[in-house]
Order: structure tokens, then sequence, then C-alpha cells
């Protein structure tokens, strides 16, 4: 018998029941460097519950609430609300919290994505990187794309896994808007262009002006009216930003992440992560790897259910009630009374 490449896993607790295919071989895939889907799934929740303690997230998850209204705490970033029609975001190594309003059924659909270089990049790229909930999403194209990942999981073949894959980096170039430096002016664009293109050059603002012709006062103002930053601030956040990116693979030395970036002064280099981050490039870095090992771990306990072949507990809920379950007392033997009588 053929094993099927994704393992169907149904969990049904008092306040909410979840359905997931998820792929059999997706733990030796955490932190990979390909687009690897690791799983599709379908909610259910009941009308005005909170789901308690939150869920912890090893996966990006992309989700499209289908019906009623559904609030979720975000660890670190806030509460959000997303109505039926609404795409939302999720990202690894973080807890949530789900609340529904009273009187409203929800449910939601979404698909996993293994932790890994790839769709970080991409998921930090225009609105992803500063959006957690959608509400325009083209809610067609989304339901489509899911329809598809989930009927190619079920139907197995040779070359599926990579076919999710394709389908999977698709749907998240989709979900990047068109690039909004071309409503920027011309020379403007060719700038930050430039910039994105070699962070290691020397951009002071008197190169700059020198290079693309254009005056000091004049790029300073082109830079606060479309960037709401001067064109060195500018520089140092766009090279902050692929710093962080860098750290969070272990295979890159911080000093020549430094040199990559552009920074002779290690010293400066991690001064300027600070001010803008709150951490040092080692303490970054350092966080990081403790999110990774949570995730390992959830992965490790997942993966013993997942290969022993057994569904789901039934009955177990990770959800909020009123009151303790009481512990069980087994009846008695009749030796043992005989014993106490004596």
């Amino acid at each position: 018998m053929i094993e099927q490449p994704f393992l169907s896993s149904e969990y049904r607790g008092k306040f909410h029941c979840e359905h997931t295919l998820l792929a059999r071989n997706r733990i030796p895939f955490l932190n990979t460097g390909v687009l690897f889907l690791a799983g599709y799934g379908e909610s259910e929740f009941l009308p005005g519950k909170e789901i308690s303690p939150g869920i912890f997230q090893p996966y990006w998850s992309f989700q499209l609430v289908t019906k009623g209204t559904l609030c979720f705490e975000q660890q670190g970033e806030g509460t959000f609300k997303a109505e039926k029609g609404d795409f939302f975001l999720t990202r690894p190594g973080h807890s949530y919290h789900f609340r529904t309003e009273d009187g409203e059924e929800v449910k939601k659909r979404y698909i996993m994505v293994s932790h890994g270089v790839l769709v970080t990049l991409l998921c930090e790229q225009g609105t992803l990187a500063d959006r957690t909930v959608f509400h325009d999403a083209d809610v067609s194209y989304v339901s489509s794309v899911f329809d598809s990942i989930r009927d190619l999981a079920l139907s197995g073949g040779e070359d599926m896994q990579r076919r999710l894959s394709a389908i999977t980096y698709d749907f998240l170039l989709h979900m990047i808007p068109e690039d909004p430096q071309e409503e920027l002016p011309g020379g403007l664009s060719r700038i930050i262009g430039d910039i994105h293109s070699d962070i290691t050059g020397r951009f002071t603002l008197k190169n700059m002006s020198a290079k693309y012709g254009i005056g000091e006062r004049t790029l300073c103002r082109l830079f606060r009216k479309y960037l709401n930053c001067t064109p060195i601030q500018y520089v140092i956040q766009t090279r902050m930003m692929y710093a962080k990116r860098m750290l969070q693979s272990e295979g890159l030395g911080i000093e020549n992440i430094a040199r990559a970036c552009g920074y002779r002064n290690f010293a400066f280099f991690s001064k300027e992560f600070r001010r803008l981050f709150g951490l040092t490039p080692g303490e970054y870095r350092n966080e990081q790897l403790i999110s990774e090992k949570k995730v390992t771990l959830f992965f490790h306990t997942e993966a013993q259910k997942a290969f022993s072949g057994k569904p789901f507990p039934k009955g177990k809920d990770t959800s909020s009630g009123k009151g303790k379950k009481k512990k069980r007392v087994l009846p008695e033997k009749e030796e043992d009374k005989k014993e106490k009588e004596k």
C-alpha cells in the first residue's frame, strides 16, 4: 500500500474544530531555502468563545475568513479583526489568541508554509511586510488557489510537491502589489533601485547629488515627500532590513553581514542596528534561535502524533471554559476494601 504524502487529521474541541492535511515529510524542511507547503486546513469556531491559551504557530500561515468575524491577538503586534472575505497572515514563532463575536459562527481556510529564507524574503516585500489583515483581498482568487492546493494534496502524484511549491510561490507574488516605486518621479525611482541593488555603495548626499544631477536640497525634499525620510535615513533603513534578513541564517558571521551591508566599522553597524530595532545584532540573532527552538520542539511533538498514524484525540480542548475537570477516581478493588477494614 502506497503511503499518502499528506496525513489527514481532525481535532474536535468544545468550542472549535480543525481539519488539516499535513505533509508527512515536513520536518526536514525546517528553515529551508525552498518554498515548502507544509499543509492545508479548515477551522470552525462556535459563537462567543475565546480559544485560550494561545495557539502556537510554527509556520507562515495564510488564512481566509469564509464566514463570520474573527478577532485575534498576535503576540507583540496587537489585536486584529478579520471579517468574511478578509485575508490575514500569521507569522512563525508566535502565539495567537482567537475570539468570536456573540451569536456568530466563524469559518476559515488556510495554508501553512515551512519557515525559510525564501518565504521570509517574499513576506517582507510590499504590503505583506506592513499589514496583517487584508480587507481588499480578491476572495475568488484566494479561494481558487486554496482549492487547487487542497485537491492536489489529496490526489498525490510524483510531481505533487514541486507543483504545490510553484502554486504557493505564484500566490505570494500575486499578493505582493506592483512596486510602488513606479509611481515615484523617474530620478527618485532610479536612486532607490540603485540603493537596493548595491547596498554596499557609497550613498552620501553629495555623491547622490552629483551622480543623479539633482540638487541636495531637492533630493532631501523628494525623499521626505515620497518616503517620509532623508536620503541617508533611507540608505540606513534599507541596509538594516537586509542585515535583519541575513541574521536569520546561522551561516553568516555578524561581522561578515556588517561588511555585506556596507559597514566597515562593526561597532558603528551594531550601534545603528540597536538604534533601529532595540537589540544588538547578536541579541536579535539569539532571539531568532530561541524562536527556532520553540518551532523545532513543536515539530517533534507534532511528528510523534503524525507518524504514529493516530488522529488527534477527540475531546481534548485548548479552549477556555468554566470550571475544571474533576480528577477521575477509580473504584476500589474488593481486596483493597478488606485490607482497609482490617
